[in-house]
C-alpha cells in the first residue's frame, strides 16, 4: 500500500469513527430521560471548529514552526491552540467537536483525493526511530 494510502485511510477512518461515536452519544444522551438537556446546535461554533480543525491540519501537514518534528513543540502548540480557543469561547459544546471533525474530513479530501497530500506530511517518519 502507498504512504498516501496509508494516510488517507488511517485518517479518514478515525474522523469517520469519531463522526460516528459523537452522533451515538448525542443520540444516547438524547434517548435518557434523566439526561441534561443538550444545548441547540450552533452554526457559528461548528464553523469555527470547521476552521480549527483545518488550520490545525494544515499547520501538522507542512511542519509550522516544527511542531511535527518535536514531540514537546506540538504539545506546546496545542497547549496555547486550546487556551486560545478557550478564550475566545468558552462555551464550547458538541457543535464545535462536529465541525471541527468535519473540517478534518473535508481537509483531508481536498489534500488527500482532490489534490496530492502536502509533500513535509509524506516525508515524516513519526518521533520514535524504527529499528530495521
Amino acid at each position: 500500500m502507498q504512504r498516501e494510502t496509508k494516510i488517507l485511510v488511517l485518517e479518514i477512518g478515525v474522523l469517520l469513527f469519531g463522526i460516528i461515536g459523537m452522533i451515538c452519544n448525542l443520540w444516547l444522551q438524547h434517548k435518557d430521560d434523566e439526561a441534561p438537556e443538550l444545548s441547540p446546535f450552533s452554526v457559528r461554533q461548528a464553523v469555527s471548529g470547521a476552521i480549527s480543525a483545518v488550520a490545525l491540519t494544515y499547520i501538522d501537514d507542512h511542519d509550522v514552526g516544527g511542531v511535527r518534528r518535536s514531540c514537546k513543540r506540538l504539545v506546546l502548540f496545542m497547549f496555547g491552540w486550546n487556551l486560545l480557543i478557550q478564550k475566545i469561547d468558552p462555551e464550547i459544546d458538541w457543535s464545535f467537536s462536529l465541525g471541527s471533525a468535519f473540517g478534518s474530513l473535508a481537509y483531508r479530501f481536498w489534500f488527500g483525493i482532490v489534490r496530492p497530500i502536502p509533500e513535509p506530511r509524506l516525508n515524516y517518519s513519526g518521533f520514535l526511530r524504527r529499528r530495521r
